[in-house]
């Protein structure tokens, strides 16, 4: 595979790629910050400034119950961190492998690990997340486990044609002939040529999760009442929005930009990391311009 620094700067290339490492970044630095310092301390409210506008010292103004919103928007982009790493991590500890069992393991055991799959992609991941929260109630776990889980079905779906074509490849056959393990082929070939497609579905996971965690939050099946989450931050806000429309404004910008910024993201990484989009150039001793 090549190097993470050769395929940031083929990224960086491109002006979507760029957007979209730089609203990342901009996320993380707002997550890191406001772990160790925020503009207001968090539970300090005002009821009698509940829903004023922005001013000096609260330039998002304040929420319902009179709380700084810049302050509550900070550290809810904690929470949409640990719903995207999570969700992340978990599609693919499930697509990749189950992916490649359905497509490298023997029909006898692949068939019935297909239907299983079929079976569990009919199932939406609000509902499924309704589902795990019955037993284990509404939270940022559940959002993870539910999209995680409903993703990395899709994912194990979409990477199994590849991983087949991939399997069936020449050098592949060559690697297996010289005495390398089954291991060794999935980890040096397989995934490898398997990673610009799931690196796609990856940061639509990415992307989903924030949606998922904000859609979960206003059903009650996601960030419980008084944790900061942006999604908590944009339900309350929606009871009054006649009162105050720029409290579900900064929320929802937040979201809109973060999962924009991930889907770019995605495109820029197939792009920076698939062979067959980058463009091939040819060395400038290579070329021939005229004969004598």
């Amino acid at each position: 595979m090549r190097r993470i620094g050769e395929v940031l700067r083929e990224v960086w290339r491109r002006p979507r790629g760029a957007f979209g490492l730089v609203v990342v970044a901009l996320v993380l630095l707002v997550a890191a910050v406001s772990l160790v310092w925020l503009p207001h301390p968090l539970l300090q409210s005002n009821p009698a400034e509940r829903w004023s506008g922005p001013s000096l010292s609260h330039p998002l103004g304040q929420d319902g119950i009179g709380r700084d919103t810049l302050t509550w928007l900070m550290v809810g982009t904690q929470a949409t961190v640990k719903v995207v790493v999570g969700s992340t991590v978990v599609a693919a500890l499930v697509g990749l492998p189950l992916g490649a069992a359905t497509a490298l393991l023997h029909a006898r055991v692949a068939e019935p690990l297909i239907v299983v799959v079929d079976i569990l992609i009919a199932f939406p991941t609000l509902l499924l997340a309704m589902v795990l929260a019955a037993p284990f109630g509404g939270s940022l776990g559940t959002v993870i486990l539910a999209v995680g889980f409903a993703s990395g079905i899709t994912i194990s779906r979409i990477t199994r044609p590849e991983i087949r074509k991939v399997a069936k490849a020449d050098y592949l056959l060559a690697s297996r002939a010289a005495g390398a393990g089954a291991v060794r082929r999935l980890v040096g070939h397989i995934l490898p040529n398997v990673a610009p497609i799931a690196l796609v579905q990856l940061s639509i996971v990415a992307a989903v999760s924030i949606l998922a965690e904000a859609g979960l939050t206003y059903l009650g099946y996601g960030a419980p009442n008084g944790m900061p989450s942006w999604g908590r931050s944009l339900s309350d806000s929606q009871a009054s929005l006649q009162v105050a429309p720029l409290a579900v404004v900064w929320p929802g910008l937040a979201i809109g930009l973060t999962v924009l910024a991930l889907n770019l993201l995605g495109d820029a990484l197939r792009e920076a990391t698939d062979p067959r989009l980058r463009r091939t150039r040819q060395p400038a001793a290579g070329v021939i311009t005229g004969v004598a």
